[in-house]
Formats: C-alpha cells, structure tokens, sequence
C-alpha cells in the first residue's frame, strides 16, 4: 500500500487553492499538498540522530567527569557541551548545510552566536537543577528537548543560510 493510498498517511488538504500546474497531473498535486517538502523528513531524521549521538556525548561526560572524575558540576558540563558541540556543528554543516551560502566562517560565527546563548541557559538550568536537588541527568535531558527545538529551527533559518 503506498504512502498516498494510506489512511495512516492520510493528509488534510492544503488551504492554498492548487496552481494551473498542479492541475496537470495527481502526482505533482500530492506533491505540493501532501505535508513537508521533498528531503524534509530526511533532514528531520538526521537532525534527530546527530542531536541523539551529540546528547549521549554530552551526557556521558556530564556523568562520567562527575562521577569518576569528581569534577564539578559546571566544568562537566562545560567539557560535555562544548565536546557535543563539536561534532553536532560538523556532522550538521557535512550532512545538510555543506553547500549553503554563507561559508565556514559565517556559519561558524552564528553558530557559536547560537550555542552561547544555549550553553548559558544549560549552566542555569543545571545549576538551579542542583539547587533544587534534581537528578542532573534528568534535567539535562528536560534542557536539550528545549534547546533542540530551537536549535533546528534556528539552523534552517539562521544558521546555514
């Protein structure tokens, strides 16, 4: 069974009355009504896993430095942030954005505007977490969710522009 013929699929249709072109066949109707555009779903699903393996990163030092190490809490999450940042810009810029506009050093320039901006609400809401007595692991994770969103939707719209 296809995607279209699908009730598990099944999309509402667009609010946007169809153009001449999309008239001219049930193919590229489905196409420009049918939900995202094409290749969305795969930037979705990479943005997912690169955000997956940047998180265990992060995580894992967070926890390994605090508990082998005897580090504490802010320098942890200084070494599993910036770590996890690392590989999240590379495998982002190398998989999605490798031929955007902009170049290295502007792509560079917003993402570390980006990740300042995510690394300073990290420390604040790791370190009110402690405060609180709140498992660190469980209020990292609460604090990526949050990051992600705006993260992904600032990557497309900002960042690799």
């Amino acid at each position: 069974m296809s995607e279209g013929t699908d009730p598990m699929f099944h999309r509402a249709p667009s609010v946007f009355p169809a153009t001449a072109a999309q008239h001219a066949s049930p193919q590229s109707a489905a196409a420009t009504t049918d939900g995202p555009p094409p290749g969305r779903h795969k930037e979705v699903i990479g943005f997912l896993a690169i955000g997956a393996l940047s998180y265990a990163v992060d995580a894992g030092l967070l926890w390994l430095l605090i508990r082998y190490g005897q580090v504490d809490l802010r320098i942890a999450a200084t070494v599993g942030f910036w770590t996890s940042v690392l590989a999240n810009f590379t495998l982002n810029r190398w998989l999605f954005h490798r031929n955007a506009a902009g170049g290295l050093s502007r792509h560079t320039m917003r993402y570390a505007t980006l990740l300042c901006v995510s690394y300073l609400v990290t420390l604040a809401g790791l370190s009110a977490a402690e405060r609180v007595g709140m498992n660190i692991l469980v209020a990292k994770t609460l604090l990526t969710a949050v990051i992600s969103v705006w993260n992904f939707v600032l990557y497309r719209a900002w960042v690799f522009r």
